[in-house]
């Protein structure tokens, strides 16, 4: 259960989707509402940008993601070294999409394992064997991520981390059509504002709560330029957002803010029967709370947390990937 001091902080920094197992939305996924093989390329060099790819029962591709995560605390300015943590991810495999809902995201698929590792201060712990093989499940809103070999338990980070490398970056639930999406064809340089509204609501739902207002939110999605790598031809659209909000005030609080910046890097194949094969996203969420110390001295204590995902997914035997 989180408390009211860290509830907002979970909220915008969950906002994009950095959720936990266990911590779904309740839906199953975005429609498909337009015709999964219709190119995204239109006269005159515009583009109509498509982030949510139906997937098929059967599919296979290639998956790399890493992810790493630093974290910083300081107390009335003076760092406070216990409270700097380093750690990250990286998983290699093969993943199978086993089962579908009706709008094409995925309800069932394994993850055979090349590497899974988990690093804290440079030191790698396997997470997962290679060869093993994962079973993600996620359907009515529920998660559930074990082995396939029932003699075999898994960690509730190797969990995390195996969802992730399934799911990353349209993770279920996550609309990201109506929240980052245009109607509009757009053209390379182009950019559009977020739904700022939708991303309010949708985040507020998740947790409950009415911290994030539509105008703690800014950004604006941009088509940024075409790649092409092994004959595919790919749109490169950023997505840069800010949400800064006021923070529930506890007892001796007298000020509480939180601000969460991201920048997300999609790589979309204009093709869309095609999966989308290339993310990154950065994420820096930042906390500052005053509050009267028993001496009636004014302390300030500032959090910061750096996230940083990268990954690629191509159809699998594909000779080479995006960098």
């Amino acid at each position: 259960m989180l408390d009211a001091r860290n509830l907002l902080g979970a909220i915008l920094a969950g906002t994009l989707g950095l959720c936990l197992v266990g911590n779904a939305l309740s839906q199953s996924g975005p429609p498909a509402t337009q015709p999964a093989s219709e190119p995204a390329s239109r006269p005159g060099n515009q583009y109509r940008i498509k982030i949510f790819r139906p997937e098929k029962a059967g599919q296979n591709c290639q998956v790399v993601l890493s992810g790493t995560r630093e974290y910083e605390r300081s107390v009335s300015g003076q760092q406070e070294q216990a409270e700097k943590t380093n750690w990250g991810f990286e998983v290699k495999g093969f993943r199978k999409v086993l089962t579908v809902d009706a709008n094409g995201m995925a309800t069932r698929s394994s993850l055979t394992c090349e590497s899974c590792v988990e690093i804290v201060d440079r030191i790698r712990t396997d997470l997962l064997a290679k060869g093993g093989v994962a079973i993600v499940t996620c359907q009515d809103g529920k998660i559930d991520v074990r082995a396939e070999d029932p003699n075999i338990t898994l960690s509730a980070t190797a969990k995390n981390v195996l969802y992730l490398a399934v799911y990353m970056p349209l993770l279920p639930g996550m609309d990201f059509d109506s929240w980052f999406g245009t109607d509009k064809p757009v053209r390379i340089g182009e950019s559009w504002p977020v739904k700022s509204k939708t991303i309010a609501d949708a985040s507020n739902r998740r947790f409950q709560s009415k911290l994030v207002r539509e105008s703690d939110i800014t950004g604006r999605g941009t088509l940024t330029g075409l790649e092409e790598v092994d004959g595919v031809e790919y749109m490169v659209v950023r997505i840069d957002m800010t949400i800064k909000a006021d923070g529930p005030l506890e007892e001796g609080m007298t000020e509480h803010k939180v601000q969460t910046i991201t920048a997300v890097t999609l790589h979309l194949p204009l093709d869309r029967s095609l999966p989308l094969i290339g993310n990154t996203r950065k994420e820096i969420l930042t906390r500052a709370i005053k509050y009267r110390a028993p001496d009636g001295k004014e302390v300030r204590l500032e959090d910061r947390t750096e996230r940083i995902h990268s990954g690629r997914s191509v159809p699998a035997g594909a000779a080479s990937t995006p960098r």
